[in-house]
């Protein structure tokens, strides 16, 4: 049986529902969940912007002919400000675990209390059964579902900024380049593909 259209926009539908659903109990419950969050897409964006950057900047002080003690304190420079980054985002990505927790306890919570005033026929249903399990699956640890949807989202958002960034900066290339970089792509992509499969 062929999925309807509206089966097919259901995932997307779903999960713009559940980012959004999260984003508005982390703002009622733990607002620090969400500046750190968006700390974590800085600093993601910045490492990506940074490594993006570095061979260009060293190559072209390189063609200048700067001198030694120059070419230096830039590599020293761009290091300095990656690992700062990096260190930013460590920094951040243990400290959002608190509110996380927050809000995966208090979820824990609404569905205990959901349970707890079930009507009698409900607790012998296998379909409701099945669906309380899986929500106390996904609330079970700090790895599950209930928590991973932040990581998710913050790799979601970085990945797509980083892309309008370069996209902008290809449109400035040449075409030929384009092309190169979108083979490129392709090829790496392909080549992972089968590797993991």
């Amino acid at each position: 049986m062929k999925p309807s259209s509206t089966d097919k926009q259901k995932p997307a539908y779903g999960m713009a529902s559940n980012c959004i659903y999260m984003s508005m109990r982390a703002w009622r419950e733990c607002k620090s969940v969400l500046a750190i969050a968006l700390g974590l897409v800085v600093c993601g964006v910045g490492g990506s912007l940074l490594d993006l950057f570095v061979v260009p900047a060293v190559l072209e002080a390189v063609g200048r002919g700067i001198r030694p003690g120059g070419l230096i304190r830039l590599i020293l420079l761009f290091t300095l400000s990656m690992v700062l980054v990096q260190a930013l985002r460590a920094y951040l990505a243990q400290n959002i675990i608190l509110g996380r927790v927050r809000i995966r306890s208090g979820l824990s919570a609404d569905v205990h209390s959901t349970f707890c005033r079930t009507s009698y026929p409900n607790i012998e249903s296998p379909d409701y059964i099945q669906k309380m399990e899986k929500a106390c699956k996904c609330l079970n640890t700090n790895y599950s579902a209930g928590e991973a949807i932040w990581n998710t989202m913050t790799d979601l958002i970085t990945n797509f900024i980083s892309f309008v960034i370069y996209l902008s900066l290809l449109a400035q290339a040449k075409p030929w380049m384009v092309l190169l970089c979108t083979a490129l792509c392709a090829v790496g992509y392909f080549a992972g593909e089968r590797i993991r499969s």
